[in-house]
Formats: C-alpha cells, sequence, structure tokens
C-alpha cells in the first residue's frame, strides 16, 4: 500500500521531469539543424555576458572542422553538398502537418522562417534519416529534425502511437512558390516518404 501511494505522490514530479527533458531536447535539436545550416537564431543561441556571440560563432566553427556532434550527421553533409534530387522519389503522400511559427533575418540578410510540422504516420523515422525542404522547381531550401512527439489521434493507436514532430527552417520563400517535405536516406540517394507542403502553410 505504502509503495501504491508512493508512486502516486511521486507522479507529477515525474511528470514534470519528462516534461522538462522534452523541452531541453526540442531546444537541443531545433539549434543543432541552426548550427547545420549556418543560421544564427537570436531565440534558440546564447549572447550574453555568459556565452558571447563571437564565442559561440567560433566554437561552432571549431566543431564543424572536425565535422563533431551535429556536423557528422548526414544532415550536415546533404545541406553542404551541392543539392541533387534523390534519384528515387515515391509518389507524394498526405497527412502532412506544418505551421511557419515565425521569422527573422540572418547574419547574410536572408529571411529564415522557423518551422515546425508533425508527421501523419506513427512511429520513429528510420535512423539518420535528413528531413529536407525542397522548393518544387529543385534546390534545398530547409531542413528540420526530429524534437517531439504528438499523440496518434487515428485508431487502434489512439492509447499508444506517437506521431514524430520536427523543427526546423526554411530559408528565402517567396510569395507563390510550393515546397515538398522529402525524409532522405542517409545515402542522399532515395526520398523514403515524399510530402506537399499544404497551400499556405509558409507566409
Amino acid at each position: 500500500m505504502f509503495a501504491v501511494a508512493l508512486a502516486v505522490m511521486l507522479y507529477p514530479s515525474h511528470l514534470w521531469w519528462v516534461g522538462w527533458a522534452a523541452a531541453v531536447n526540442r531546444i537541443n535539436n531545433a539549434s543543432a539543424v541552426a548550427a547545420q545550416m549556418g543560421i544564427w537564431d537570436p531565440e534558440r543561441f546564447p549572447d550574453g555576458p555568459d556565452a558571447r556571440k563571437a564565442d559561440v560563432l567560433r566554437s561552432l566553427e571549431l566543431m564543424r572542422e572536425r565535422r563533431l556532434s551535429m556536423f557528422g550527421e548526414p544532415g550536415y553533409a546533404l545541406w553542404s553538398s551541392q543539392w541533387r534530387e534523390p534519384a528515387l522519389l515515391l509518389p507524394p503522400q498526405s497527412g502532412l502537418w506544418l505551421h511557419a511559427m515565425s521569422e527573422f533575418r540572418n547574419d547574410d540578410g536572408r529571411r529564415v522562417v522557423r518551422i515546425e510540422g508533425v508527421l501523419p504516420r506513427s512511429g520513429p523515422l528510420p535512423q539518420d534519416a535528413v528531413i529536407a525542404l525542397v522548393a518544387a522547381g529543385g534546390g534545398l531550401r530547409g531542413m528540420a529534425k526530429p524534437s517531439f512527439f504528438e499523440p496518434d489521434e487515428t485508431l487502434p493507436r489512439r492509447i499508444t502511437g506517437l506521431r514524430p514532430g520536427f523543427d526546423g527552417y526554411l530559408i528565402d520563400p517567396q510569395p507563390g512558390e510550393t515546397f515538398e517535405l522529402l525524409i532522405i536516406a542517409a545515402d542522399a540517394q532515395t526520398a523514403l516518404v515524399r510530402f506537399p507542403i499544404p497551400q499556405g502553410a509558409i507566409p
């Protein structure tokens, strides 16, 4: 009986720690995408007495030179290389939810749009897969990383199913442009999944 009572008392504390860890993971993954793309996001990178912008940029440059952390991932290899459309493109699927959160100007003057979204499928993405945002006319214009999970409201997975959510950035979208979201295998040769980005999702 005591064990049950203790578990009940500790449950709110456990939920708080789970929520805190999930929030930290989401911030870390979003910051990693920004670093891979060479974006300085003032909402996600520090610039204060304890960590000046110049020092953070220098640390990121050293990591980039040595291909450490996020710079050793397939996403950075894809972004830093010349874009080539995957040789295998599957038919587009529906059900993607994507939202443009806010925007800012990067240090080089380009418009940068912060995005978040949720994929319509349950379960984790394939290991080392890359989420890429591609303009309909060709060209890699953004990336994202899985950063959170949303409950799957479709039966019969309503109780246990989780759909992967992601955070990322889109570079300099223009009025009337259309985009697709591709989930690309680590070898960059195959688009495992392909979603048209809904009209109006990007202002």
